[in-house]
């Protein structure tokens, strides 16, 4: 999808020694060039922020279809076409007979559906679907635009056990109910009592959590959480299987959704 250069030459007329009736209307006529001129920055704003971040979802929909008729219902969502365009849902009329995903489902910028390439309108690929005679029997969404925000989510895990004989234990930090990162950034790791244990972070490498690996978690930081070692701090003895606190802190780049 190309984009618009702005580039607009524009032709201000200068007062000088006008009666006010022509002074009142070169100023009218400066004022509507000056609205030209800026409406032409804003679009070359959103032309540069598009291009830095492309066209897609801001935000993922809900999504409904049926063999039984060839409409696709969105819920309500944003998208980034330009400029941020909130649409508040609606209906896409598929095409019939699209085999293997082959339909594509365009949305745009003036928050309307279209099943070709748009040639007067920008716009987005929100998706591709496959339909029969009658319905819609499958449906993907295609693109989503990661723009990053800087995210810190913190934690006290209480009571661990760290086992006697083996004096440590390796821990799974899962918070990817809270928030799941992009860029994994960098972690803080507190323990207490301080006195009695060590923390150390384990694996610290990015491994996708849908990566076929031997261990589930992997045995690397995810996106979602990560790993840490427990221990006893050496020439502190104690009977049974004492038990830590492990705050901590990881700050990363997110995708931002809001």
């Amino acid at each position: 999808m190309s984009l618009t250069v702005h580039s607009t030459v524009l032709s201000p007329t200068t007062i000088s020694k006008q009666n006010p009736a022509a002074a009142k209307t070169t100023l009218n006529n400066n004022f509507t060039l000056s609205k030209t001129q800026l409406q032409a920055k804003a679009d070359g704003h959103d032309d540069a922020f598009s291009t830095l971040f492309g066209e897609g979802l801001l935000t993922e929909p809900t999504v409904s279809y049926s063999a039984a008729s060839l409409a696709i219902t969105f819920g309500a969502f944003k998208a980034l076409i330009g400029t941020e365009v909130a649409y508040a849902g609606g209906t896409f009329t598929a095409l019939a007979n699209k085999s293997a995903l082959s339909g594509v489902v365009y949305f745009c910028a003036d928050g309307t559906w279209d099943t070709a390439v748009p040639t007067t309108k920008s716009y987005a690929i929100v998706g591709s679907y496959t339909s029969n005679g009658s319905g819609v029997t499958a449906f993907s969404f295609t693109n989503a635009v990661v723009i990053p925000k800087l995210v810190t989510v913190s934690d006290t895990i209480e009571d661990i056990v760290v086992p006697e004989v083996a004096g440590l234990v390796d821990y799974f930090v899962d918070h990817s109910s809270v928030q799941v990162f992009a860029i994994p950034g960098f972690i803080t790791l507190n323990v207490t009592p301080v006195s009695d244990f060590y923390v150390e972070l384990l694996y610290n490498g990015l491994v996708h959590s849908d990566s076929d690996t031997l261990n589930d978690p992997p045995h690397n930081m995810t996106e979602g959480g990560f790993w840490v070692r427990l221990q006893r701090r050496q020439g502190y003895y104690y009977a049974g299987n004492a038990t830590a606190d492990l705050s901590y802190t990881r700050t990363g780049i997110a995708r931002c959704t809001d």
